[in-house]
């Protein structure tokens, strides 16, 4: 009977093993068959792929057997595809064609369509004396580009605007909670002149930037405010957004606003050093703190320390009665002396010093083709006055008695600065006015026709 018993366990055993192994067999042959080269699912997604592309091309097809009958009925016949994101291109050097997919095709004048991919989207480059270069066409810095804003890829007028909430209006249901930090809301709108585009260089992607030839006003006119802790906060994102909607013309692929980085390429100003050397406090780093009984004891000041290269010193009492509080522009609460029955001993983050100046026309002396000063087009554009502009870039200003939080921009010929708060003031609100500069990224494959001296078409 015993014998019998094991018999019994042992064949249980080997039978429940052999099962489990069956079973993971049939799992992995289940995962390859839906998952694998040739899988269900994989199939599915690349024949949903496929369907994507022949629609994209069959809209082809039909946009080119269009464009055929209108050579005989128009004077001036474009090309136009349903659904593209853009058309660029002539036919005696064929058209690119790009989807929202991410999909670009290349066609050609006689009808040919071939998919074009990331190795064959030939990049502009710098020749590193303001001339960008990609196959045989050369452009330079200030080159004009007839550009139109207003104007879709199938020529349709666009009338985008973008409103720029107030304080008490913004909420996270608009722009993201963005605010430009003053009382009113603030609107732009596409059609806002600005008297043509030039070559500004190019990005880290290889593509042209335009910027406007001047800087724009809101919808009324009016000069921008930006405000407080929050214009510090999200004044460059905002001043982006308000750009983007210059970034949907023919041939564009986005749009942003014009920001310290911008100037410093075209002055040369590439290396900390070339930063600290335009202002010698560039690079320091600074820490405030209001003391606890246990770190001074007696009177109890708010105090500060630097390090400018070597490790911070010691810390320095900071006696001036307004200075006695401090907060970020993110926080809510002071810490310091908030008055004689309030008192909160607490530490300020390690601030970097980021500000430094210069004047453009000092450091930006290259000219363009038309003789125009690349230091005029970005501190006066068309006209022969000083425009001040904001710049998508903010900073840290750090003293002996407070810190301050500013954001960048274009006075009187120069790099300089709007101060939106400081650290020691209760309301924490600074305000200023001044114009948007606009800068638009061509696409990869736009295709230019012209010269730098009489200017370049799309």
């Amino acid at each position: 009977m015993k014998n019998l018993i094991k018999g019994k366990e042992g064949i249980t055993l080997i039978a429940l093993v052999i099962t489990i192994i069956i079973l993971l067999i049939l799992a992995g042959v289940a995962v390859a068959t839906l998952t694998g080269d040739n899988g269900i699912l994989t199939k599915t997604t690349s024949s949903k792929e496929e369907n994507i592309k022949g629609e994209e091309n069959e809209k082809i097809r039909i946009g080119y057997n269009e464009y055929q009958i209108k050579k005989y009925t128009d004077t001036n016949p474009q090309l136009t595809v349903d659904g593209a994101s853009s058309v660029t291109g002539d036919e005696t050097n064929g058209w690119a064609i790009s989807f929202a997919s991410g999909r670009t095709y290349q066609l050609s004048a006689g009808g040919t369509i071939t998919e074009q991919t990331n190795s064959n989207v030939e990049e502009w480059i710098d020749n590193g004396n303001g001339t960008f270069s990609k196959g045989n066409l050369t452009v330079e810095v200030g080159d004009s580009v007839n550009y139109d804003p207003t104007k879709d890829v199938n020529g349709n007028t666009l009338t985008t605007t973008y409103t720029s909430y107030a304080r008490a209006n913004a909420s996270a249901d608009k722009n993201e909670g963005r605010t430009s930090g003053y009382t009113v809301n603030q609107e732009f709108s596409v059609s806002a002149t600005t008297n043509g585009w030039r070559v500004l260089g190019i990005n880290e992607s290889g593509q042209i930037e335009l910027i406007s030839a001047d800087p724009i006003q809101t919808s009324s006119s009016k000069l921008y405010y930006i405000g407080g802790a929050e214009g510090y906060l999200e004044g460059p994102e905002e001043l982006n957004a308000i750009c983007s909607i210059f970034g949907q013309g023919r041939g564009a692929v986005s749009a942003r606003s014009l920001n310290i980085d911008d100037i410093d390429k075209l002055a040369g100003i590439t290396t900390e050093t070339d930063k600290k050397a335009c202002t010698n406090s560039y690079g320091n780093k600074w820490q405030y703190r209001y003391p606890t009984t246990e770190e001074v004891s007696g009177s109890r000041y708010m105090q500060c320390r630097t390090d400018k290269g070597t490790g911070y010193g010691n810390w320095t009492n900071i006696t001036s009665n307004i200075s006695q509080i401090f907060k970020m522009p993110e926080d809510t609460d002071f810490f310091g002396k908030i008055s004689d029955t309030n008192i909160v001993a607490g530490y300020s983050p390690e601030l970097k010093y980021t500000g430094y100046y210069y004047n453009i026309a000092s450091k930006v002396t290259k000219t363009t083709k038309d003789g125009t000063s690349i230091a005029d087009i970005l501190s006066n554009g068309s006209t022969s006055s000083n425009k001040n502009q904001w710049l998508a870039s903010n900073h840290i200003v750090c003293n002996q008695e407070y810190a301050s939080f500013r954001l960048r921009c274009i006075k009187y010929g120069g790099i300089s600065e709007a101060i939106l708060h400081d650290s020691y003031t209760k309301s924490g609100i600074g305000i200023d006015s001044m114009l948007v500069r606009p800068v638009v990224t061509l696409q990869s494959n736009v295709q230019l026709t012209g010269s730098s001296s009489e200017g370049w078409t799309i």
